[in-house]
C-alpha cells in the first residue's frame, strides 16, 4: 500500500507504533549488515528513510483537515529525528546492533514469543503501554531531549523517580509528557502549590499505584517543607512494593493492589519565588537530570519543515538570530520573554498563515509571523528597532500591510455604538488581542467555580468563552495556574480535581505591570502592550462632545477649540512643571475635568428646572392680565443692569460679524465660566501646595482674551472658499475662539482659583469665594474636635464636594497631615441637607485592614434590595467614606486587596459574594475616599484607582488662618460660658490664640526630625490638641488669669514636651515657651 494512502488508513497512534517499529527494524538490519561487510548499507537505509520523509512533506503541503495534518506532523518530527540518527550512525562508523550511539536510542521491537511490542533505551526494556492517547503531537527531539530521555527511562528501569530541573521554558514537563507517550502511559500532570498536604497527595499516590499511570508534579518545591517529608514516606511506600515485586501493599492505613508500571516524576524551578529546598530522603527517590536551554534553532527548522516550508533551515537561522539581537538591544520589560514558548508561538502562527496564504513566499510569512506575534508586547519606542532587525535580517523585502476587514469593521462599530472614538492604534490593539486568543472537605473558590462553568458551555459550543482576571498578578498564585496557561491546559485544584480547557475558553490578565511575575509566567502567556498614546485622551472628549453637542447644537466646536488651546497646554504645563499629592495620569485628570463640566451643567439646568416650575406654579395663581407686574418689570430691569456696556456685545463689531450662535437653554457666556472653573479644579486641584500658585498663574495667562482681528481681515477671510465638507477653516476657528474667550469675562485681580461661578441670577457672574464664607457660631454642644471654623479653603472645598456627589463622581481629598480632610468630610455628611439626600457611613482604613473585612462592612451597611443588588435606603443616595484610604499594608507582592476592591467596586459596580460566588452589584453608592501623600505609614495607591476619583488637594493652613480659625473657636468658647467668665480672663483669648501658633511655628521650625529624632514631626494636629486640651478643661480652668496661662503651659508640654528625648531638647523648649508667656 502506498505510504500516502497507508498513514491516513489507520489511527494515527498505531500508525505512529508501527511506523517507529518498522525503523528500528531497518536500521538494526543495516547495522548488522555493516557488521558482516557491507559498509554502504547505513547509507541505503539513509537513502529510503529520505525518500519517505519526502512523500511526507509533500502530503502535509497540501490540503488536509486538521487530524490529517497533526498525524503527518507528528510523523514528520519522528521522521527527521529517525535520520538524523541514521547521519550520526553513519558519522561514527558504527557496527553491529550493540553500539552505544545505536543502543542508546529509545527503539521499537515486535516480539513475536510474547505478541508484544517492547521499548528498549541503552539496557532498560519497557513493556508498550497501549494506552489510547489520540492524534497528539510530539516534542521535537533535541540531543537535550535524547540524554533526558535516558536519564528517565534508566530512573524507570531502577524503580526510581525522576526530576527534571532547570529554567522555564526548557522542556521540563513537555519531555516528561513525550516519554509518555512514546512508552504510551498515560501521564498526568498536576500543578503543585504551598496548599496541598499530606492526606491530599496521599490519595494522589494511591490512584496512581493502583491505576498504573505516571504522574508529573510540576512546581513540586513549591509544596511546603512539612509536606515533603511526609511525601518522601509515601513514594518510599510505594518503591519499596514495586522492588518486591508485590501484589498488593498496606498504604496510608488501606491495603490496595499494584499495577508496578507506576511513575513519579517532579519537575523544578530553582531559586524563584516561593521554592523550597528539599529534603534528603525524598531527593534520594528521584534521580536528577539538568535542562539547559534548548537548540532553538533545530527546534525551529524541524517545526518549519513539519509545516511545510521548503527553506526551513534558512528561516530558523534567521529567526534564532532575530530573538538574540532583539533580547540585546531592546529594552528591557519584564513582560518580554524571548524564550522557547515564544519561538513556538512564531513557529504556529507561521504554520497557519502558509496555509491560509498560499501565495506568499516563505519570507514574507514567517516575517508577518514574526511580526504579529512580537509588536502587540513591545513599548512603541521598541516597535521600530525591532522592524529595523528583521530588514535587516531579510534585506530587499518588503513587508506588506495587513488588512482585517469584517473584524476591524466589528470593532469599530461596536466603539460607535458605545459612543467611544475608533482610534487607530486602539482598534489594532483590539485586533491584536484577538489574534492572540486565537494562536491558556474541598469548596470552590470563585476561579475554579466559573472555569467550570465555562468549560461546560464551551463543549460542543463555537462561542469564544472569556475568563478574565482583573488585578495585580501574585507571583504564588499565578504559578498554581502554570498547567492552565501551558500546552496542559489544565487547572489543577488543591483537592485533586483537574479540569481541562475547552478549545473556546481563553483566560484573559488584565495588569498594570508583571513585575513580579516569574519567567515561567511570562512566557506562558502572550503578551498585548497598551500604552496611553494607543488611545489618548483627546478620544474622551470627542465622545464627550458629540453628546454636549447633540444636547446644545449651537455650541458645535466649543470643546474642540478649548481641548486644543486651553486643555492641551494645561496637560503639558502640568507634566513638565508640576507636581502632584497624588500622581494622576491623563486620562484620569480629563475625566475630572468633564465630570466636573458636567456636573456643573446638571446642577445648574436642575435649578433652572425647578425655577421654572415654581415660576409657572406662581403664575397659575395670579390673575390673567395683559400689562405685566412690577416684579417682572424690576427682574428686566435688573438682568439689564447686569450687563453693562463693557459686557454688552455690540452687533456692529467686527468680533462678531457672523458670529457663532448662541443656545438659549444654555449660553456661552456660561458654558465658557463653567468649563474654565471646571479646568481649575480638576488640573489645579490635584497639584500640591509649592504648584498650585504656579499653575494659577499659568492658567490666568492663557485665559487673556486674543487680540480682536481687524475688520478688513475678517471680511477677507469670510470670502474665501472653504472646500465642501471641509469643516471649519482656522480662520474660522480663531473669530470663534474670541467670541468664546470674550464671553469669559475672568476679573484681573488675583488668580482662576480665587471664583467661583455664580449662575443662580439671569447673567452668570464670577465670585469671590470670600462671599460664601458663612459667619461662624460657636456651638458649645459640638466637640472641638469636629467643630469646623468656615473659611475660604474649608468653603471651596465643601463647594466642590457637593457639586461633585450630586454630579455622580466619587471624590478622593488629599492633603498633608492635619489640614481637616476627615472633619472637612464629616461635616458635609452632617449638613442637613446632606442627610436629606444622601445615606453614608465611614470606614477606616489601618495597616491590617483586609479586603474581606472591607466587603463585610459594605454589606452590613448597605441594604439588600435585590438577591444580588446592594444599595442606599429608597429615595437616597449612599455616600461611603473611607478614611486614611492608602494605609492598608501591600502584601508580599505588593498588592493591596481593601484597595483592589474599592476598584471593583466603582470600576465595575460591585463585587463577588464570598460565599455565593455570585457577583453582587452596588446601586446609587458612591465614594469619597481621605488620604495623606505616600510616606510615613501611607502606601502609594494604584493608577488604576485614583483615576477613578476627582483628587481634591487640600492647602496647608497659613500662619494667619490658622489663628483666625483658633479665634474663632476660643473667643467663642469664652463668651459662651455661663455664668460669665471675668472680662480679664475674656481679655486673653487673642494673647492664647498668639502663643499658641508662635510656638508651634517655632518648634517646627527649630525641632526637625534625624534619625534618632525620626517623630520629631509637627502638623496643625499638634496645634489643634493643645487648643482643644485648653477648651476641655471647661470654665473651671478660666477662673483667673494665671490659672489660664498655667493651663496653656500644661497643654504645650503634653502636646510638644513629652515629644522630646532629651534634657537639651527639653530645657530648649522651656524656655521659649516661658518667652511666649511672658510676651
Amino acid at each position: 500500500m502506498p505510504m500516502g494512502q497507508w498513514v491516513f488508513k489507520f489511527p494515527a497512534q498505531a500508525v505512529l507504533t508501527v511506523e517507529q517499529i518498522l525503523w528500528a527494524q531497518g536500521a538494526t538490519q543495516a547495522l548488522v549488515d555493516t557488521a558482516a561487510g557491507n559498509p554502504a548499507a547505513v547509507a541505503d537505509f539513509r537513502k529510503r528513510s529520505e525518500q519517505q520523509l519526502a512523500v511526507l512533506v509533500d502530503l502535509v503541503r497540501g490540503q488536509r483537515t486538521t487530524l490529517e495534518r497533526c498525524a503527518l506532523n507528528t510523523l514528520i518530527i519522528i521522521d527527521v529525528h529517525a535520520r538524523d540518527v541514521v547521519q550520526g550512525l553513519i558519522d561514527c562508523q558504527a557496527q553491529g546492533q550493540d553500539h552505544f550511539d545505536w543502543t542508546r536510542q529509545l527503539r521499537y521491537y515486535w516480539d513475536d514469543q510474547q505478541g508484544e511490542c517492547l521499548v528498549r533505551q541503552t539496557n532498560c526494556e519497557f513493556l508498550f503501554g497501549y494506552e489510547y492517547l489520540g492524534n497528539t503531537t510530539r516534542l521535537v527531539i533535541t540531543p537535550l531531549t535524547d540524554r533526558c530521555y535516558m536519564t528517565l527511562t534508566l530512573a524507570v528501569h531502577l524503580n526510581l523517580g525522576g526530576a527534571p530541573a532547570g529554567p522555564a521554558g526548557t522542556g521540563k514537563t513537555e519531555t516528561v509528557k513525550d516519554l509518555a507517550k512514546a512508552l504510551a502511559r498515560q501521564c498526568v500532570v498536576f500543578n503543585c502549590s504551598d496548599q496541598l498536604d499530606y492526606k491530599m497527595m496521599g490519595r494522589f499516590f494511591s490512584g496512581l499505584a493502583q491505576a498504573g499511570a505516571w504522574a508529573c508534579f510540576d512546581e513540586f518545591n513549591r509544596i511546603d517543607i512539612e509536606v515533603l517529608s511526609v511525601i518522601a514516606q509515601q513514594v518510599m511506600t510505594i518503591q519499596a512494593a514495586i522492588m518486591g515485586h508485590a501484589e498488593r501493599f498496606l498504604f496510608e492505613g488501606n491495603e490496595i493492589r499494584l499495577n508496578p508500571n507506576c511513575g513519579f516524576f517532579i519537575t523544578m524551578n530553582p531559586g524563584y519565588a516561593g521554592r523550597t529546598e528539599l529534603p534528603d530522603n525524598l531527593k534520594a527517590l528521584f534521580r536528577p537530570v539538568s535542562m539547559m536551554i534548548p537548540d532553538y534553532a533545530l527546534i525551529a527548522e524541524i517545526m518549519l519543515f513539519s509545516e511545510g516550508f521548503q527553506t526551513a533551515k534558512v528561516l530558523a537561522s534567521k529567526m534564532t538570530q532575530l530573538y538574540k539581537l532583539s533580547s540585546e538591544q531592546l529594552s528591557q520589560q519584564d513582560h518580554y520573554d524571548f524564550g522557547m514558548r515564544a519561538v513556538k508561538s512564531v513557529l504556529v502562527m507561521a504554520g497557519t498563515l502558509k496555509r491560509r496564504y498560499t501565495t506568499l513566499t516563505e519570507d514574507i510569512v514567517l516575517i508577518r509571523a514574526l511580526r504579529d506575534t512580537n509588536t502587540p508586547k513591545f513599548l512603541s519606542e521598541d516597535v521600530p528597532l525591532f522592524m529595523g532587525i528583521i530588514q535587516d535580517l531579510f534585506p530587499g523585502i518588503e513587508i506588506p500591510s495587513v488588512q482585517h476587514g469584517d473584524l476591524q469593521e466589528a470593532i469599530e462599530e461596536a466603539l460607535v455604538k458605545k459612543n467611544m472614538q475608533p482610534v487607530p492604534s486602539f482598534v489594532l490593539k483590539a485586533i491584536q488581542l484577538y489574534e492572540t486568543m486565537e494562536s491558556h472537605e474541598w469548596q470552590d473558590g470563585l476561579c475554579p467555580r466559573y472555569f467550570k462553568e465555562l468549560a461546560e458551555k464551551g463543549k460542543g459550543s463555537d462561542a469564544r468563552e472569556l475568563l478574565i482576571f482583573d488585578g495585580p498578578v501574585d507571583s504564588l498564585w499565578i504559578e498554581s495556574m502554570n498547567t492552565v496557561l501551558d500546552d496542559n491546559k489544565m487547572l489543577c485544584l488543591t483537592n485533586g480535581d483537574r479540569w481541562k480547557m475547552s478549545s473556546q475558553m481563553t483566560m484573559m490578565f488584565e495588569v498594570a505591570d508583571l513585575r513580579v511575575a516569574s519567567p515561567a509566567t511570562v512566557s506562558r502567556c502572550g503578551m498585548i502592550y497598551l500604552e496611553e498614546q494607543h488611545l489618548g485622551w483627546r478620544a474622551l472628549v470627542k465622545s464627550w462632545a458629540q453628546k454636549f453637542e447633540e444636547d446644545h447644537p449651537p455650541h458645535e466646536g466649543f470643546l474642540r477649540l478649548l481641548t486644543e488651546r486651553l486643555v492641551a497646554p494645561c496637560v503639558q504645563f502640568l507634566r513638565q512643571q508640576c507636581t502632584e499629592f497624588i500622581p494622576s495620569v491623563n486620562f484620569g485628570l480629563i475625566s475630572s475635568l468633564l465630570g466636573l463640566f458636567g456636573a456643573l451643567i446638571a446642577r445648574y439646568q436642575a435649578a433652572k428646572e425647578a425655577a421654572a416650575g415654581a415660576a409657572a406654579a406662581l403664575e397659575k395663581k395670579k390673575p390673567k392680565k395683559g400689562s405685566k407686574s412690577k416684579a417682572a418689570a424690576a427682574a428686566e430691569e435688573d438682568e439689564d443692569l447686569l450687563l453693562d456696556d463693557d459686557a454688552k456685545p455690540s452687533d456692529s463689531s467686527p468680533l462678531f460679524r457672523n458670529q457663532h450662535p448662541d443656545d438659549p437653554s444654555y449660553p456661552l457666556s456660561l458654558a465658557i465660566k463653567h468649563f474654565v472653573f471646571a479646568l481649575t479644579w480638576s488640573f489645579g486641584a490635584s497639584t500640591d501646595d509649592a504648584c498650585k500658585e504656579k499653575f494659577m498663574e499659568f492658567l490666568k495667562r492663557l485665559l487673556v482674551p486674543p487680540p480682536a482681528a481687524s475688520a478688513a481681515s475678517l471680511a477677507l477671510s469670510s470670502t474665501k472658499a472653504q472646500p465642501a465638507g471641509s469643516g471649519p477653516s482656522a480662520e474660522d476657528d480663531d473669530m470663534y475662539y474670541r467670541q468664546i474667550m470674550a464671553a469669559l469675562q475672568m476679573p484681573e485681580e488675583g488668580s482662576p482659583g480665587d471664583y467661583w461661578v455664580q449662575d443662580k441670577g439671569p447673567i452668570a457672574l464670577w465670585e469671590a469665594w470670600q462671599s460664601r464664607v458663612a459667619p461662624f457660631v460657636y456651638n458649645k454642644a459640638l466637640p472641638f474636635e469636629e467643630t469646623v471654623v468656615p473659611t475660604v479653603d474649608t468653603t471651596t472645598t465643601a463647594y466642590l464636594l457637593d457639586v461633585l456627589l450630586l454630579g455622580g463622581a466619587n471624590v478622593l481629598l488629599t492633603g498633608a497631615t492635619g489640614v481637616g480632610k476627615t472633619v472637612m468630610v464629616q461635616d458635609y455628611l452632617r449638613l442637613p441637607t446632606t442627610v436629606e439626600k444622601a445615606f453614608s457611613f465611614q470606614i477606616n482604613f489601618s495597616a491590617q485592614t483586609s479586603a474581606a473585612l472591607t466587603q463585610d462592612i459594605l454589606e452590613g451597611r448597605l441594604t439588600r434590595k435585590r438577591h444580588n443588588l446592594l444599595g442606599p435606603p429608597i429615595g437616597k443616595k449612599a455616600v461611603v467614606f473611607v478614611d486614611d484610604a492608602n494605609m492598608p499594608a501591600p502584601e508580599r507582592y505588593f498588592a493591596q486587596p481593601p484597595i483592589e476592591l474599592l476598584r471593583q467596586s466603582i470600576g465595575q459596580t460591585g463585587f463577588y459574594d464570598r460565599k455565593k460566588l455570585t457577583f453582587t452589584y452596588l446601586g446609587d453608592t458612591q465614594f469619597v475616599l481621605a488620604c495623606g501623600p505616600p510616606g510615613g505609614g501611607r502606601n502609594q495607591m494604584t493608577p488604576r484607582l485614583t483615576r477613578l476619583f476627582h483628587c481634591l488637594g487640600m492647602p496647608k493652613v497659613s500662619r494667619l488662618s490658622m489663628g483666625t480659625i483658633f479665634a474663632a473657636v476660643v473667643n467663642g468658647f469664652l463668651g459662651a460660658q455661663e455664668p460669665a467668665l471675668p472680662a480679664a480672663v475674656q481679655s486673653l483669648g487673642p494673647a492664647l490664640v498668639e502663643a499658641t501658633v508662635a510656638l508651634y511655628a517655632k518648634v517646627g521650625t527649630d525641632l526637625l526630625p534625624t534619625p534618632s529624632k525620626s517623630h520629631y514631626t509637627f502638623n496643625l494636629r499638634d496645634a489643634s490638641s493643645l487648643v482643644g486640651g485648653i477648651l476641655g478643661a471647661g470654665s473651671a480652668g478660666f477662673k483667673e488669669k494665671l490659672a489660664v496661662v498655667r493651663l496653656w503651659a500644661h497643654e504645650a508640654a503634653r502636646v510638644f514636651r513629652d515629644r522630646l528625648v532629651n534634657a537639651e531638647d527639653r530645657g530648649w523648649f522651656d524656655r521659649t515657651a516661658t518667652m511666649f508667656i511672658v510676651c
